[in-house]
């Protein structure tokens, strides 16, 4: 019964907050927590988590970025050390919560420290859930270095994501492989290497163009978009031409 009564104030929380009440939501995880913070069942303790992450992204919604860092932090201080996959996975999205966060506010080496942090903490970790967070961690890493003009060590985190997950089977995986040779795509292209450029679209083309899933195929449409896009930077108009019409 207790355990409902835990479940119930998560449900109310999470609705709240997507009603667009994030302060009530805050005040109903924080009753959560203080009924059952101190809980030492694994069960209860993957709520108390949840309870916190989902607190800081209603700080977040309100514009109380510090605040919500600080209660991400408190997930990875409870939790940090926690062999339970549900909570690794808590720990992960705290962590990446946190990194974009920081990213937000222009901490740039720090948010890149984080997302180094969630590899560490998970990299070797064989369930699909903490495996596609490493993944998250990755790409959103190299999109931190494009932001900091670092677009050669940007390509070597997308080519690190492709290494790693290129073979997996599950959408999420592949959707994260996608985005990585999405952004090495538009790096290799800030840096003047349109040919290149084209060979990691096609790349996409060839990996994803026959999924069913919507989330890989725009990601297709987007590699032949940014393809014509390098074409018409060489000078091949009429290529160019041709792959909008095919995208069409």
């Amino acid at each position: 019964l207790r355990e409902m009564v835990a479940r119930a104030l998560l449900f109310k929380g999470i609705t709240l907050g997507q009603l667009g009440r994030s302060e009530v939501a805050i005040v109903v995880y924080d009753e959560m927590v203080a009924r059952f913070g101190s809980s030492l069942e694994a069960a209860w303790r993957e709520l108390v988590a949840k309870a916190l992450v989902n607190k800081g992204g209603a700080l977040e919604q309100l514009g109380r970025d510090e605040d919500a860092i600080v209660v991400w932090d408190e997930v990875i201080s409870r939790f940090g050390a926690a062999p339970e996959v549900p909570l690794r996975e808590q720990v992960g999205r705290a962590l990446m919560s946190k990194g974009i966060t920081l990213g937000q506010l222009g901490r740039s080496e720090a948010e890149l420290a984080v997302y180094d942090e969630v590899v560490a903490r998970l990299g070797t970790a064989p369930e699909a859930v903490l495996r596609e967070l490493v993944a998250q961690a990755l790409v959103y890493k190299g999109i931190g270095l494009g932001k900091l003009g670092r677009y050669e060590d940007a390509i070597v985190v997308c080519d690190e994501v492709v290494s790693r997950f290129g073979r997996a089977p599950e959408v999420p995986l592949r959707e994260q492989v996608g985005k990585a040779l999405l952004s090495k795509g538009g790096k290799l292209g800030q840096l003047g290497r349109y040919e290149d450029a084209i060979v990691v679209c096609d790349e996409v083309i060839s990996r994803f163009g026959e999924a069913p899933e919507l989330t890989l195929q725009e990601q297709v449409g987007e590699a032949f978009l940014s393809k014509a896009e390098k074409l018409g930077q060489l000078g091949r108009y009429e290529d160019a031409i041709v792959v909008c019409g095919e995208v069409v």
